[in-house]
Formats: structure tokens, sequence, C-alpha cells
């Protein structure tokens, strides 16, 4: 077995991150998702837990299982419809604190992603 991921492409070492406040039952953290040259996300963060406390170490092995996910070619969008919702409808609030994670990851992707990645095609011409 090895550490690394399946992933196509090696995520830049310098990458574009958007910050995002959530809120999971009154509580509120901090969501940072980095995004590959494409504009897709790849990796995910949570701060805002109280430090050692059992959701802070669940919800950091979560981050990571996430962004193995995500760097393995799964996109946000496919695995947050893959996670449990409060009701039926597609929209409804996500049923787990992992579950919310995806879903705001996918809407950031989906509204950022096609300009982070127009960002990156300028880089590439303006280093040719």
């Amino acid at each position: 077995m090895t550490d690394e991921c399946p992933r196509q492409d090696r995520l830049p070492n310098r990458r574009m991150k958007i910050s995002e406040t959530v809120e999971w039952q009154g509580q509120e953290w901090v969501l940072s998702v980095g995004f590959d040259r494409t504009g897709a996300v790849r990796e995910a963060f949570v701060k805002g837990l109280k430090t050692g406390s059992a959701m802070d170490a669940i919800m950091d092995d979560a981050c990571v299982l996430l962004s193995l996910l995500l760097q393995a070619g799964y996109s946000a969008a496919d695995l947050d419809s893959h996670l449990g919702r409060e009701g039926v409808d597609s929209f409804a609030p996500a049923a787990s604190p992992l579950g919310l994670l995806t879903q705001v990851a996918a809407t950031i992707e989906r509204e950022t992603g096609d300009g982070i990645r127009a960002v990156h095609e300028r880089i590439g011409e303006a280093a040719e």
C-alpha cells in the first residue's frame, strides 16, 4: 500500500483556495477548498472546532477522505449527490456535517471553477 492517491495530475504546490463560513447545528466553522488548474475542487479543510474534541478529529479525518476522493477524480457535485439530505429535495439541508461540506464545496466549484480555470489559462499563456 502506498501513500499516493491515484490522481492523474499532481496538485500545484501553490494553489487557489476559497474559504467560507458554514454553520452546522448552531456552530460556525470555516471551510476552505483548494482547486486544481482546471478549476475543480480537489481538497477540503475545516477549522473552528474545539481543538482536541471528538468532532475536531472526526472532521479532520472526514476532510482527508473527502480530499482523497476529490483527488482521485470524483467531483464535489458527484459526492454531494450521494450523501444524505433532510428530506427528498436535492436542495434540502445536508443531513450530516460531511454532507454540508460536500454541498458547500460543490456550490463553490460551480460558482467559481470556470473563473479559476481562466486564471490558470492566462498564467499559462503569459509564461509562453
